[in-house]
C-alpha cells in the first residue's frame, strides 16, 4: 500500500508525547501474558506495525504483526469493524527501505483491545484483537535495542521470559522542540537507529582501574542491570560463595565438568555464574573465596531459582568470550547482612524461589544423620518457625550449616537470608542451599519490634500452617486437561509450579501402593521401614511398635478432552474416598474385596480439581507430575455460568 507523509495531531503529541519523544511500551506483551488471558487489559500500549495483511477480511480487517520494541506478536487482529479506518491509513505489508525512504514501520496505540483466549489459531497462539487505535507515525525502521537485529518472537507463553524488565526506553523524536518542523514526514524529522535514544542503556558507574583487556569497557554494570538484552556489559565484584569444580551428567548422558560461584557487588546485590567444561577449568583456577574481580561477557540468562539462592533474577554462564581479571586496586568488602523480608504467610507465592524471612525460632531439633537415596551421607536440622503473621512452619539446614547452628537458639530471633520455598505433601517449608546465610538478632531495625511482639501478644497467637491448595477460588484458571497439556503448564525453566482448575472425574484408582505405612508422629509424613517387626522413621530417627496409614492415590481422572494420572494425598483423598486412610487400610488387610469396592466407588462422580503441575526429572528423564491440591462437589451454576461466558466471547469475534 501507497503511503503519504503523515503529521500528527497536536491532540495526539499532547496525549502519547513524553519530553518531545513517541515511545514504545517495552515489554508489553510479556506483561500481558504475565498478568493472564483472563485479566482485562489496562493499559493503553505504544506499539510498532511490523507486518499486516487483509487477506482474511471477512473474519477481520488486518492480520497483524506487532512490536513493543523487544518483543513481537504475530497472532494480532484488527476488528472488522476498523475495516473504514485501516483502508485510510493504509498499512504497508511490511517494513522496507525504497531508496532512501522507509516505508511502513508504523506506530500506534491502542486504545481498545482484547484477547481471544478461547481460540487457538494453527500457530498454538491466542489471538489478540484490537478493537480500536490511533495512528501515531509512520515510515519508520523497525525500532529496537541497538545491537539486535531483530525483535524476539513471542510464543505466548509467560515463562519463555519470565522476570523481563526494561532498562530505558526505545523510541524516536516525536512532537518536541527536537523533532524540528511539525510540518516534515516522521521519517524525515526522526534520527537514524544510530542516533536514537532507542536501546536499552544500564546505569553507569565506577570506571576501571588500571589496564588488562578489560579496559575497553570504560563503566562497570550494576548486577541489578543485567538482563539478557545487554549486548556487552561488565561487572564488578566480590566472591561470596565458591563451589568446587566437580563432574556432572547432563539430561543427555554426556559427562560435564562444573564450576559455579557467586558475587556481589558494592550495592549488595549477587549474582550467580556457572561455567562448564573449558571455562570451568579456567574460573575455578582464577576464582577465589573474598577476593574482588572484574567479569565480563557471559550469556545472561533467566535463573533457575530451584538452585539459585541469590534473589537475582537472572545468573550468568561462561563462554568462550568471558574475561575474569582480578581488581587489586578497587576490593569491595563483604556487604552488610540485610533482608527484603517477606512474611510466612506469603511464601507459597514463591513455591521454588529464595525468599528472606525474619522469625522467632520456637523450637530446635538435633541433628540427623542419614544416608540418601544416592548413597550420599547427609547432615540436617529441623527448626520449627514463627512471625508476626500467626504463620508457623519449618525451616531445614543442611551439612555444616546444620552442625553450626546454636541448639540454644530457642526464643531467638533470627534472619534467614535466601532460603529456598519448598512444597511438599500440601504444606510449605524453607530449605537452606548453597548461599544461603542467617543471622542470629541481626541489626535491622525490625528485631526490637519482633522481641516487643514475642514478649506480648505472641504468647496469645493461635499459630497457623502453611498448606498447598494453589488459592483458594477453584473457578480461577479453568483449563481443559487437552489444553493443560498442549500447554506444559508447569514445564518451565524457573521450576515453578502452575496451578490450575480442573471439571473432571476419576476414572481409575490404582490399588497397588495407594496407602502406606507412615511415621506415628502427628507432624511427620513419613514412610518408615520395617525392621524385624518394628518401624523405623528414618527422618524422626526413632523406632515404633506401630504406624499410621496415609493415601497416596494414583488416580486417573478425565474430562472427555485428555486424561492424566495424579496423585492425590490426605486430606483430600480422605474426603473422595469417603473414609480415613486409617480405615480403609484396616479394611484392606480384613477384606480386600470390600477395599476394592470402596476404591470403585469412587469412580465417575463429578467434581472440580485444583491441579498441581509440575515438571520433575526421574532417572535423567523429564516427566510432568500432577497433585490434586483441592476437590469439591462441581458446581454446575457455576459451570454453566462459565461455559455461556465463553460462547459469548467466541460469539463476539465471530462477525
Amino acid at each position: 500500500m501507497a503511503q503519504s507523509a503523515f503529521e500528527p495531531a497536536p491532540t495526539l503529541i499532547r496525549k502519547y508525547g513524553k519530553g518531545g519523544r513517541l515511545e514504545l511500551s517495552v515489554g508489553f506483551f510479556q506483561r500481558l501474558f504475565e498478568a493472564g488471558l483472563d485479566q482485562p487489559i489496562k493499559e493503553t500500549p505504544i506499539l510498532q506495525v511490523l507486518r499486516s495483511s487483509d487477506k482474511k477480511r471477512d473474519q477481520f480487517s488486518l492480520r497483524a504483526k506487532l512490536s513493543d520494541g523487544i518483543f513481537d506478536y504475530t497472532a494480532c487482529f484488527f476488528d472488522k469493524k476498523l475495516m473504514v479506518q485501516n483502508d485510510r491509513d493504509k498499512f504497508a505489508e511490511k517494513v522496507q527501505k525504497v531508496g532512501n525512504t522507509w516505508i511502513g514501520g508504523e506506530i500506534i496505540a491502542v486504545t481498545a483491545g482484547r484477547w481471544c483466549s478461547e481460540v487457538m489459531l494453527a500457530d498454538q497462539k491466542y489471538a489478540f484483537i484490537v478493537e480500536s487505535y490511533d495512528l501515531l507515525a509512520r515510515n519508520l525502521p523497525e525500532l529496537m535495542p541497538e545491537g539486535m537485529t531483530e525483535t524476539k518472537h513471542h510464543d505466548g507463553n509467560p515463562e519463555s521470559f519470565k522476570g523481563f524488565k526494561p532498562q530505558s526506553s526505545i523510541g524516536i523524536p516525536w512532537g518536541g522542540s527536537e523533532s524540528g518542523d511539525m510540518g516534515e514526514p516522521a521519517a524525515k524529522r526522526a534520527k537514524p537507529l544510530s542516533e536514537q535514544t532507542n536501546r536499552i542503556v544500564p546505569p553507569m558507574s565506577t570506571s576501571v582501574s588500571g589496564g588488562g583487556p578489560l579496559a575497553g569497557l570504560a563503566s562497570v554494570t550494576p548486577i541489578k542491570s543485567l538482563s539478557p538484552y545487554l549486548q556487552r556489559w561488565k561487572i564488578h565484584g566480590l566472591v561470596t560463595n565458591r563451589e568446587e569444580l566437580r563432574a556432572i551428567k547432563s539430561k543427555a548422558g554426556k559427562d560435564l565438568r562444573i564450576f559455579s560461584f557467586e558475587i556481589a557487588d558494592k550495592n549488595g546485590d549477587k549474582i550467580r555464574i556457572t561455567g562448564f567444561d573449558a571455562e570451568a577449568d579456567k574460573a575455578a583456577t582464577q576464582i577465589q573465596q573474598g577476593q574482588t574481580y572484574f567479569i565480563a561477557n557471559g550469556a545472561v540468562k533467566t535463573a533457575n531459582k530451584q538452585w539459585n539462592y541469590t534473589g537475582c533474577d537472572y545468573e550468568i554462564t561462561l563462554n568462550r568470550t568471558s574475561e575474569i581479571t582480578p581488581s587489586y586496586d578497587d576490593k569491595i568488602e563483604k556487604p552488610a547482612f540485610r533482608l527484603r523480608i517477606c512474611p510466612l504467610k506469603d511464601i507459597p507465592a514463591h513455591n521454588g524461589e529464595t525468599v528472606d524471612v525474619l522469625v522467632i525460632v520456637t523450637e530446635v531439633g538435633e541433628t540427623q544423620n542419614f544416608t540418601s537415596r544416592n548413597n550420599k551421607e547427609l547432615t540436617k536440622r529441623e527448626l520449627t518457625v514463627v512471625d508476626k503473621s500467626g504463620t508457623e512452619t519449618q525451616v531445614t539446614l543442611w551439612g555444616d550449616v546444620a552442625k553450626g547452628f546454636d541448639p540454644e537458639a530457642k526464643g531467638q530471633v533470627v534472619g534467614f537470608k535466601g532460603y529456598l520455598v519448598r512444597e511438599f505433601g500440601g504444606g510449605y517449608s524453607l530449605s537452606s542451599g548453597f548461599s544461603s546465610e542467617y543471622v542470629l538478632t541481626p541489626s535491622l531495625p525490625e528485631v526490637a519490634e519482633l522481641y516487643e511482639w514475642k514478649d506480648g501478644e505472641m504468647s496469645t497467637t493461635t499459630f497457623q500452617k502453611i498448606t498447598a491448595t494453589g488459592g483458594s477460588n477453584l473457578l480461577t484458571n479453568q483449563r481443559p486437561l487437552r489444553l493443560m497439556q498442549s500447554l506444559r503448564l508447569g514445564d518451565n525453566a524457573s521450576g515453578a509450579a502452575e496451578y490450575v482448575t480442573i471439571h473432571a472425574d476419576i476414572v481409575r484408582i490404582k490399588p497397588e501402593n495407594s496407602l502406606y505405612k507412615a511415621c506415628p508422629s502427628s507432624d511427620c509424613k513419613k514412610k518408615v521401614v520395617d525392621v524385624d517387626g518394628s518401624y523405623r522413621c528414618e527422618k524422626c530417627g526413632h523406632t515404633t511398635q506401630n504406624f499410621k496409614w496415609l493415601y497416596l492415590l494414583q488416580s486417573e481422572i478425565s474430562d472427555g478432552t485428555a486424561s492424566v494420572y495424579a496423585t492425590i494425598f490426605s486430606p483430600v483423598a480422605d474426603q473422595i474416598i469417603g473414609k480415613s486412610a486409617d480405615e480403609l487400610g484396616n479394611i484392606m488387610e480384613a477384606d480386600h474385596g470390600e477395599f476394592m469396592q470402596i476404591l470403585s466407588d469412587a469412580y465417575l462422580k463429578p467434581y472440580t480439581f485444583r491441579i498441581k503441575a509440575k515438571s520433575e526429572f526421574y532417572n535423567d528423564e523429564n516427566r510432568m507430575k500432577y497433585v490434586v491440591m483441592k476437590a469439591a462437589n462441581r458446581d454446575y451454576a457455576a459451570y454453566n455460568q462459565l461455559l455461556l461466558n465463553t460462547i459469548a466471547k467466541l460469539d463476539a469475534i465471530t462477525v
